[in-house]
């Protein structure tokens, strides 16, 4: 809920600027070595797709989140090959805010959580 929520504040915010380092990000996701580096990217991007929705403290709340999250899920994530295919999501998502679709690009990142969330437990050995 969080995230989607505060993609839709900040997509009609974001810079040129903003949508050049988001370009960038994405363009890293082929070039990292290491499931840390991949995460530690993708993190980049959702903190740059985030920052102008101005709410400091939901941010912070986001990122606490990815933090825990990275660290209990990580191997998962790099198991089930969660984290080589990021970028088109992301891509598709990036597309649809700069043609000032918001909301769709908000729903295409719940849909991603959604479908990462059924890959993961899915997975999960207990």
């Amino acid at each position: 809920m969080l995230e989607p929520s505060a993609l839709k504040r900040s997509a009609p915010r974001l810079t040129s600027d903003d949508i050049d380092s988001l370009k960038k990000i994405l363009a890293l996701q082929t070039s990292t070595s290491t499931a840390f580096d991949t995460a530690a990217n993708h993190w980049k991007f959702h903190q740059v797709l985030y920052s102008r929705m101005g709410r400091s403290r939901t941010l912070e709340i986001i990122e606490k989140l990815n933090l825990q999250l990275v660290r209990y899920l990580l191997p998962i994530w790099a198991a089930v090959g969660v984290q080589s295919n990021w970028g088109q999501t992301h891509k598709d998502m990036l597309i649809q805010i700069e043609k000032g679709d918001h909301i769709d690009a908000a729903e295409e990142l719940r849909n991603d959580i959604e479908q990462t969330m059924i890959r993961v437990v899915k997975d999960l050995s207990f």
